[in-house]
């Protein structure tokens, strides 16, 4: 269990409720940075060794997610070596768990495996975690991409639903990758994440009824072999039908 703590006040209360684990968040931006906490980059830094230190104190794991770590919406690419310096800072504070963020989805594969070589090259020690938008469809592939650049958690949301905070503009196009899309892609590609994929699929269908938005795609079809078996039968079906009758479809087994 974690639990997300924008200040100090915010660890304070969590480890007050023994939460074992303190996810701080910074924006590697300045305009995003002062538009989504109302701090200055460093002023966030320097919360976070605070942060850092009390979690040391009463043997809590403390995070860090850095927001903006490839492309804000108003600064457009942020520069690696600036990024680097933040996560050296918080390497310094004895971080070892680093989450770089796709906050608007606009990342490409090529940047986001080079930014996690970089810090696994420089921190072989750290363990880096990815937080994907969908904006430019590119989400499952940064995650892989990542992944095969030593990258070792990945955040989604049931359903894809989710989206930015301090955006210039309505964010449902941007929601976070799928948990869904994730084991799915994991699990094709032989990588076990110990999540079933046809419970996984129907949580993801009943969050985006309930909220009204989302943007899955493992929610729109449910597993391979449920898409194949449902296919199969529509294949007897028509294989089995009079002349004339083999376009009328039948409802979707879920």
């Amino acid at each position: 269990m974690r639990a997300l703590v924008p200040n100090y006040k915010g660890a304070e209360r969590a480890l007050a409720v023994k939460v074992p684990k303190l996810a701080s968040l910074i924006a590697a931006s300045e305009t995003y940075q002062r538009l989504n906490s109302n701090m200055s980059v460093d002023d966030n830094v320097r919360e976070i060794e605070r942060i850092a230190e009390l979690g040391a104190r009463q043997g809590a794991v403390v995070t860090v997610g850095i927001a903006t770590s490839f492309v804000c919406p108003y600064e457009g690419l942020i520069p690696e070596d600036h990024l680097m310096s933040l996560v050296e800072r918080f390497v310094g504070f004895g971080i070892t768990e680093i989450s770089l963020a796709d906050s608007i989805g606009l990342a490409w594969p090529t940047l986001v495996a080079e930014r996690c070589r970089v810090i696994l090259d420089r921190w072989p020690d750290v363990t880096v975690g990815l937080h994907l938008h969908t904006l430019a469809g590119l989400a499952l592939a940064n995650a892989f991409a990542g992944y095969q650049a030593g990258a070792k958690s990945f955040d989604g949301s049931v359903g894809g639903i989710g989206g930015g905070i301090a955006m210039p503009i309505h964010t449902t196009g941007m929601g976070n990758v799928a948990t869904e899309d994730l084991v799915y892609m994991f699990e094709s590609c032989g990588i076990e994440t110990g999540i079933d994929q046809d419970a996984i699929a129907s949580v993801g269908r009943k969050t985006q009824e309930m909220i009204g938005t989302g943007g899955g795609h493992v929610t729109s079809f449910g597993t391979m072999e449920g898409f194949l078996t449902q296919s199969r039968r529509q294949l007897a079906r028509v294989a089995a039908a009079p002349p004339g009758d083999s376009g009328r479809r039948q409802p979707s087994p879920r």
